[in-house]
């Protein structure tokens, strides 16, 4: 077989649940869209949403050139932090998002009801000192602008804001100034080419202008227990494909719809009978 026959061959075979020789390991635009209750008060949302809560799959989604792709991980979240040393400091460890910086490194520290931090570390890690106690959910930078997006939602509390993090050219330390208080807690974010910011909540996908106005691009959302991860944005920036358990969310960014995606029905979890008969009797269905 010549080589570019071979070369097709492995191409085709990366499509759907095949892990591509290329580096996408799912290419999520192959998915099948899987319907759900859209009444999130009703028995069959409630089973809908145990179902996928209880899944052993976690989706991370990541842009593999021209395409968007997702891994599997297991059910924490994923630690992507590019640092290129060990950063700990105090209680923390594994920071969930980090951030290079003309001096250094932005690095936040994220522990849920345990607390977080927002640090600046040396170019080699040896130094480090606290900017604030932020819980640090993601970075964005815009040139010489870091926005850091943080937030907690834990129980009943479900809070966040979009931070600027800046060190002037006389100031010896980087500096936080809440810019955006968001309605619920961060999730993930990411960047459109026209300067907009999107950010998954726990309750919904919004979008902030480059004056700070936040606009909902689709609430009342079905993930609510499925613990958002990740957030890209397709090559068009037409649509947003969100990680989280079970499912790959597919939403519109020109009418805010909502689709859920599985490689295959093989990926769906299923409860024992009398798992779902218990959750019908409870929800009187």
């Amino acid at each position: 077989m010549h080589q570019v026959q071979q070369l097709l061959l492995i191409a085709a075979l990366c499509v759907g649940r095949t892990t591509c020789a290329f580096g996408c390991d799912f290419a999520v635009s192959t998915w099948p869209m899987v319907s759900f209750p859209k009444d999130q008060d009703s028995v069959e949302f409630r089973l809908w949403e145990h179902r996928a809560n209880h899944s052993e799959h976690n989706w991370v989604v990541y842009r593999d050139t021209h395409r968007v792709c997702a891994r599997l991980l297991d059910r924490h979240r994923p630690n992507d932090a590019p640092l290129p040393f060990t950063a700990s400091a105090g209680p923390f460890s594994q920071p969930r998002a980090a951030v290079k910086v003309k001096d250094g490194w932005l690095v936040g520290f994220n522990r849920g009801e345990w607390g977080g931090a927002l640090y600046w570390f040396s170019p080699d890690g040896a130094d480090r000192y606290k900017i604030s106690d932020h819980q640090i959910v993601d970075f964005i930078q815009s040139g010489d602008s870091v926005l850091a997006i943080q937030g907690l939602a834990h129980l009943s509390l479900s809070e966040g804001s979009i931070l600027s993090v800046r060190k002037t050219s006389n100031a010896r330390r980087w500096r936080v100034k809440t810019i955006l208080t968001l309605p619920k807690a961060p999730e993930a974010s990411a960047m459109h080419s026209n300067g907009a910011l999107y950010i998954v909540l726990t309750d919904s996908f919004v979008s902030v202008d480059r004056a700070r106005h936040l606009t909902t691009v689709h609430p009342n959302a079905a993930w609510g227990l499925l613990y958002p991860n990740s957030l890209v944005l397709d090559e068009a920036n037409a649509k947003a494909y969100i990680g989280m358990r079970q499912f790959v969310a597919e939403v519109s960014l020109v009418d805010g719809t909502a689709k859920y995606g599985v490689p295959d029905e093989d990926y769906l979890n299923r409860l024992p009978k009398d798992v779902e008969d218990g959750i019908r009797k409870q929800h009187g269905g």
